[in-house]
């Protein structure tokens, strides 16, 4: 088994699959929208005014409860005897939707495993006046995982690095804002060896909240991504990867790119949309610290960042073997002091980090 654990347990089971909110069709049309590159197309097929009566009229019927998470934005909404979360936008959340598409259409729980936080549709309010984003309702978050007990520890690390090795192989989708108390977490009845590493976990991640990721535009489609393992680990060239290697630099130059039968096809070269909410100018960075425009292995750094004062609330960083040794591989990186924010970015890649946890931690468990 490589470092990826290719050989992971199926945990695809039938989340939502009978779902009344769970919208296919528009999800996959949406995915093709953003292989394209086709901004435009996306809004159009979001605004589709049949589909988001359909949506309505489920979301506002008599039995319809909903609870305000946080406010104006997200929803815990109770309706045709099912429980979801709705994220509310004034304007078209481009970034935010696109993330979610690359992480529920174009990996999926088939393709990148069932570690993204599932998007069951993406429409607009009948009065057109709202973007309306309708996913799978979480319960439980990462804070609630016994850190204490190494091998949750690992499996937290672990996954979350696995996950965004596939969001790099898909898009070189850089996350900006994996928090520890941003993750969520579905708990299993019974603990599952999913990597089939000898590893049992009680848990399984779920990323999500993708406002302010910034990725590839357009790039490959995920068969292209899977077939091709050969991806450099280190590159931060914002060209997909994921493409087969003897076209790249047909790719780089804009002239072609790997389609999922391995050929290659004229299309635009990739490029990565600016996400105007990140805070990128010179005053902030002392508070928010550096944002790569290339991708970087910023995401794992900034999510052990954030796991630095959880771990030292509990029984101080000396306890945590794990943390230290991990955070140890990734320098020399540094961190804001006010919101351990990335300030030097380490050159370490997510699917590093794999290999370090599978060949010098796993062993000590």
């Amino acid at each position: 088994m490589g470092p990826l654990g290719r050989n992971r347990a199926d945990l695809t089971g039938s989340t939502n699959s009978m779902s009344k909110f769970r919208n296919d069709a528009r999800m996959q049309a949406l995915a093709k929208a953003v292989q394209r590159g086709d901004r435009a197309g996306m809004k159009e097929i979001i605004s589709n005014r049949s589909e988001n009566s359909k949506m309505h009229r489920n979301l506002r019927g008599k039995d319809a409860i909903w609870d305000e998470l946080k406010e104006d934005v997200v929803y815990k909404v109770t309706a045709q005897g099912e429980t979801l979360a709705v994220k509310i936008f004034d304007c078209f959340p481009f970034h935010e939707a696109c993330g979610n598409i690359i992480a529920t259409s174009l990996l999926g729980p088939g393709g990148g495993g069932p570690f993204y936080v599932r998007t069951l549709d993406i429409g607009r309010s009948v009065d057109e006046k709202h973007y309306i984003i309708l996913m799978e309702y979480l319960e439980h978050d990462a804070e609630e995982i016994d850190l204490d007990e190494p091998s949750n520890l690992f499996t937290l690390l672990y996954q979350v690095a696995y996950g965004v090795e596939q969001l790099r192989r898909a898009a070189h989708l850089q996350h900006f804002d994996l928090r520890f108390d941003n993750i969520m977490v579905k708990l299993l009845p019974e603990p599952k060896d999913i990597f089939q590493n000898g590893v049992l976990s009680s848990f399984i991640v779920k990323i999500g909240d993708f406002g302010q990721c910034e990725f590839d535009f357009p790039f490959p489609s995920s068969s292209s991504s899977s077939s091709s393992s050969s991806s450099s680990s280190t590159s931060t060239s914002t060209s997909s990867t994921s493409c087969c290697p003897q076209y790249l630099p047909q790719v780089e130059a804009g002239k072609a790119q790997c389609n999922g039968n391995g050929n290659a096809a004229a299309v635009t070269a990739p490029h990565r949309p600016i996400n105007t909410d990140i805070p990128r100018e010179p005053e902030f960075t002392r508070k928010w610290g550096a944002y790569p425009r290339t991708y970087t292995g910023y995401d794992i750094q900034y999510f052990l960042g954030t796991l630095t004062p959880v771990l030292g609330s509990l029984h101080g960083l000396d306890f945590y073997y794990i943390y230290k040794l991990t955070l140890a591989f990734l320098q020399p990186c540094s961190f804001t002091s006010a919101q351990d924010r990335p300030v030097h970015i380490t050159s370490r890649m997510p699917v590093d980090v794999l290999r370090f946890l599978k060949e010098e931690i796993m062993p000590t468990l």
